[in-house]
């Protein structure tokens, strides 16, 4: 599902923060 969220804000608004808020979010689930 976050997944999914990530994907369609990066398709409204790919800036810098929002791919970097994406790339933390998903080393954090990792984590």
């Amino acid at each position: 599902m976050i997944e999914h969220i990530i994907l369609f804000k990066w398709k409204d608004d790919a800036s810098a923060d929002a791919i970097a808020l994406a790339i933390n979010g998903l080393l954090a689930m990792k984590d």
